[in-house]
């Protein structure tokens, strides 16, 4: 999967980049593009906490003097102390790469919603519907296509022969371009084109995606917290806000993280507000 985040063309005349560059040279904007795409890569929804300065300068390759970190928080490229730190205005500016890993439980569980109320042979049949339309919308393609037929292709073998033998040499027999082999060769390619196998229950219940009513992992339950977090919620306002649908965070479902990601998501951060992680 492609991994990208945003850059504003504006950026090179910012007020801010430019007092940066007067500190640190020429080279301020390349040490600036390479934390954001560690940030990008280790850390896609901006929240650096569990990670000293050290650790990062060393992916990043810092050598200069100084510290890194300690340089862009003075000019507010992080914001929070080592080890609870974040990329200034992450959640903000890169909308999408902040959101990336609750998009697909979001995605899951909602077509796990969708489809919980539906029984088994529904499913299979909606599937195998959708396997057969797959299947002829392929053959189309294939029959849209020029294709040599078995007979072209033995005709063509037949006149090359023809051409390279001498005028004395015997003929190959018309009837052999319409033997009964050739049309049982092509009855069999014509069959093994148009049927297709047909997905098993098991298989077609393996592509529903989790059942809504399914506990939530330890992990899903920890990138929950993070994006809390990255909307400067604190522990009291976090559960106070998780008691709405559970006693706590690993308490809640497939479908209830899914309801709880999507309107986090959509929030307001809370300007000028530092909190402590919430664990």
């Amino acid at each position: 999967m492609r991994e990208d985040f945003l850059v504003e063309a504006s950026m090179v005349s910012n007020p801010k980049v430019l007092r940066l560059e007067r500190r640190m040279g020429d080279a301020a904007i390349a040490w600036l593009i390479k934390f954001w795409c560690f940030v990008r890569h280790h850390r896609s929804d901006g929240n650096l906490t569990g990670l000293s300065d050290e650790d990062i300068e060393s992916s990043v390759g810092w050598g200069g003097p100084g510290s890194l970190l300690a340089i862009l928080r003075e000019f507010h490229f992080v914001d929070g102390p080592e080890g609870s730190s974040w990329a200034h205005d992450w959640f903000d500016r890169q909308p999408w790469a902040a959101t990336e890993e609750f998009r697909s439980s979001a995605g899951k569980a909602g077509a796990a919603a969708r489809w919980s109320g539906r029984s088994r042979e529904e499913r299979l049949a909606h599937s195998q519907r959708m396997h057969a339309a797959k299947t002829a919308r392929r053959q189309a393609e294939t029959n849209a296509r020029p294709q040599a037929t078995p007979q072209a292709k033995l005709l063509g073998f037949a006149k090359q022969t023809a051409s390279k033998s001498d005028e004395n040499a015997c003929p190959l027999p018309t009837d052999l371009l319409t033997s009964k082999r050739s049309e049982e060769a092509l009855q069999a390619t014509q069959a093994e084109t148009a049927t297709a196998t047909p997905k098993t229950a098991a298989q077609t219940n393996s592509d529903q995606g989790p059942n809504p009513e399914d506990p939530i992992k330890p992990s899903e339950a920890a990138g929950l917290r993070r994006l809390a977090e990255t909307r400067r919620m604190d522990k009291s306002a976090f559960d106070e806000y998780i008691q709405q649908y559970a006693v706590d965070v690993e308490h809640l479902n497939q479908g209830q993280l899914a309801l709880i990601t999507s309107e986090l998501i959509a929030m307001k951060p809370r300007p000028n507000r530092k909190t402590e992680p919430i664990h």
